[in-house]
């Protein structure tokens, strides 16, 4: 019979026995005790985490790493669809405009936590957990280079991890004269 997979040891350096313990509802606790030095979380444990450690500390695992949240289409749609795409963009722009504003984050947030059965708290604590871009900001990435450095840092990371094998021009995947033109406006 043996331990359930996530209590076997997946490595030991100088006399420590790391486990993975992948029940995530278990980090906030097993910080709590002291029964584990460290763990990967994500909100809201992390943010439990901290409240409820006054030794805590939390650490970017990746300081130079681009996560960037994408819409994604096939290219036969996107070549079919073109106008609504851009009326998706538009509107996509415009709530992130709204949304991007803290003192909207409430309404926003309790808009998502209704639509995903969540609790409306547990929702509030996540926005803390990224960068929630402006319309104007991506306007000025555009403009400046920024937005395409992001994914450029991106692909770079898929081909260093072997997910992709080459390099490829980023107009191949990324519709850049899209996001130009839902923003013109």
């Amino acid at each position: 019979a043996g331990m359930p997979h996530r209590l076997q040891p997946i490595a030991k350096s100088a006399g420590r026995i790391f486990y993975n313990d992948s029940k995530s509802t278990n980090m906030v606790a097993a910080m709590a005790s002291g029964s584990v030095d460290a763990c990967f979380a994500w909100n809201p444990y992390s943010n439990q985490i901290l409240e409820n450690n006054e030794d805590a500390v939390e650490l970017e695992f990746a300081t130079n790493s681009v996560n960037l949240s994408s819409w994604i289409c096939l290219p036969s749609y996107a070549e079919e669809n073109q106008d609504i795409l851009l009326r998706f963009s538009r509107a996509l722009y415009k709530a992130m405009e709204f949304s991007s504003q803290p003192e909207n984050w409430e309404y926003a947030v309790g808009l998502y936590a209704k639509q995903c059965a969540k609790d409306v708290d547990a929702c509030m604590v996540e926005t803390n957990d990224a960068t929630w871009f402006s319309a104007d900001d991506i306007r000025t990435g555009l403009e400046d280079g920024t937005i395409s450095d992001y994914y450029q840092r991106q692909q770079q990371m898929f081909i260093d991890s072997g997910d992709v094998e080459e390099e490829v021009p980023l107009e191949n995947y990324v519709m850049f004269d899209l996001m130009k033109e839902a923003l013109a406006e």
